[in-house]
């Protein structure tokens, strides 16, 4: 993430705080390739928040993005979130967000 953003824009977790902090992070892989990654947290009763996805570039235009969101929703889902929104300081960047995402608009 560092390579490819803007610092201001990287808005890294230690590894081993993610679980602590209830996020629920998923991981697309083929041939044990990591191609995408996402993310939410629950931020209130029946209400997650859609962290940072990031798919690896060698694998962009080929549906991994649209793969997590449709496992990170279904996830949220069966955790019994009824609502998904965009992590807030996201939301001036959609541009730049996956077609998926934009499609989408929470």
């Amino acid at each position: 993430m560092r390579a490819t953003s803007p610092e201001e824009s990287c808005h890294v977790m230690a590894p081993d705080t993610v679980a602590d902090a209830g996020v629920v992070m998923l991981g697309l892989r083929k041939a044990g390739v990591l191609l995408a990654i996402g993310a939410f947290k629950t931020i209130a009763p029946g209400h997650g928040e859609l962290k940072s996805m990031h798919t690896a570039a060698k694998a962009r235009g080929q549906g991994a993005a649209r793969k997590i969101l449709d496992a990170l929703l279904a996830r949220a889902k069966q955790d019994g979130l009824s609502r998904m929104s965009l992590e807030k300081r996201n939301r001036a960047r959609i541009h730049r967000r996956p077609r998926s995402v934009r499609d989408l608009w929470f």
